[in-house]
């Protein structure tokens, strides 16, 4: 009797750290898609930032009066461009944080699971050894 409930309290402990291990996997498979997606986006800013320097560069060499607002303009979108480039530079590192803390997270709690069926393990061992030495 006391031997089942124990296997059932051991089977609840089991799904229960089973359960919040698939949350953590969970939780860094969305993490690294908004990562991978974060990454792309910074990339695709990046190009935009180059291709409006490049053309800032041929506007400024060319040296006609009134290109200067173009000039101007295209300078304008690149400052707005390099401002998205370190915004989602900051974004990115604040995913690989929350990245880095749900692989802790999920270490702490299968180390918590080892920890714990171990107990459980010289606990039931140790019930049927008294199991044993009473019969």
């Amino acid at each position: 009797m006391e031997e089942k409930s124990h296997r059932n309290e051991m089977a609840q402990m089991k799904l229960k750290h089973e359960q919040q291990v698939a949350m953590k996997t969970e939780e860094i498979s969305s993490i690294q898609s908004q990562l991978s997606r974060a990454k792309r986006e910074r990339d695709t800013f990046r190009q935009m930032v180059d291709s409006a320097q490049r053309a800032i560069a041929e506007l400024k060499s060319r040296d006609s009066s009134n290109r200067r607002e173009s000039i101007s303009g295209l300078e304008e979108a690149a400052t707005g461009a390099r401002a998205a480039v370190v915004g989602l530079q900051e974004r990115v590192c604040a995913l690989e944080d929350e990245l880095g803390d749900s692989r802790r997270d999920t270490a702490r709690a299968k180390t918590e699971i080892a920890t714990e069926r171990s107990t459980w393990e010289l606990k039931l061992g140790e019930m049927q050894q008294k199991i044993n030495e009473v019969l």
